[in-house]
């Protein structure tokens, strides 16, 4: 099986695998709407969300592909898609900052 790392970080798995960025980043898009201001002025805004940019559409078949807990939510409508993986059970070092993971998770096969 080949894994395919759709995110701008390395994934670094406890015990050793560690699985370099492709190079290619699957996002979901966000535009940006106004929504008011601030008392002091500072604009609000919020993230509309829309399609899942930068996945395979077309994937090549014993690939896995790493991406973000976002893109995979985004994904979870179509039930063709049981190649993605998300970083679980996150490592974080002394300062709090994700260092690694114990595990991937994917899409729940029976929805």
């Amino acid at each position: 099986m080949k894994i395919v790392n759709l995110t701008p970080h390395t994934v670094n798995i406890e015990g050793g695998m560690s699985y370099p960025p492709s190079g290619q980043v699957a996002r979901v898009s966000c535009s940006q709407k106004a929504i008011g201001v601030l008392p002091d002025g500072t604009p609000l805004s919020r993230c509309e969300y829309g399609d899942v940019e930068g996945l395979p559409t077309h994937p090549e078949e014993g690939t896995m592909y790493i991406v973000s807990r976002l893109v995979l939510a985004a994904s979870e409508w179509d039930v063709q898609r049981n190649d993605l993986l998300v970083p679980s059970d996150l490592v974080r070092d002394e300062e709090g900052r994700v260092i690694g993971c114990r595990s991937f998770e994917q899409l729940d096969q029976d929805r």
